[in-house]
């Protein structure tokens, strides 16, 4: 038996591989996406989060069951997936704020504060798109990037490339806001 998407019961049991899927997706998809932008900002990360709602619960929709109402259920997991991809995000700009606020050691870009297994792998992951991305930075920027991850100060590095302590400070500055721009991007 299929389930009506219109019945708006107070408390229903529903088993979801019973719910007609195709048209829970064309009657929720987009309001959905506009209430997870409230949270992301983005429209495209707000789709992806949206896709990939549907994604699983279509994957698994075998094991779900809803106490409740439908529309509820679906706006609470989207609630819950855009809250994981701003943890997330909150976690990528932390470790490319440690980086780029120049705390490194010379052997690691980043230090992992909790030792965990999937901890070590996100933040080596984030660490590879960190150092993608200074390689598409400008050759100054770049230069100034590396020789403040080696330790240098700015003022030698400003010594060294022969320009000014706030040239080098405006340099640190813009290759943040690239930097951030482009691990948002991927």
């Amino acid at each position: 038996m299929k389930h009506d998407l219109t019945d708006k019961p107070d408390s229903v049991n529903i088993v979801f591989k019973d719910i007609d899927f195709e048209r829970m997706h064309r009657a929720y998809y987009l309001p959905l996406c506009s209430y997870a932008k409230g949270f992301v900002k983005q429209k495209e990360e707000s789709e992806d989060i949206v896709s990939e709602f549907f994604t699983t619960l279509a994957e698994k929709k075998d094991n779900i069951f809803i106490t409740g109402e439908l529309k509820s259920y679906l706006y609470r997991g989207v609630k819950n997936n855009c809250l994981d991809f701003l943890r997330h995000d909150k976690i990528k700009r932390v470790h490319s704020e440690q980086v780029l606020s120049l705390h490194a050691n010379g052997e690691r870009l980043l230090t992992y504060d909790d030792h965990s297994p999937h901890s070590i792998l996100e933040s080596q992951e984030i660490e590879e798109e960190m150092k993608k991305a200074i390689d598409k930075l400008s050759k100054q920027q770049r230069e100034i990037v590396l020789m403040r991850l080696e330790g240098y100060s700015y003022q030698k590095i400003a010594e060294k490339i022969n320009i000014s302590e706030g040239t080098v400070c405006k340099h640190i500055n813009r290759a943040k806001t690239l930097l951030w721009k482009k691990l948002k991007k991927e």
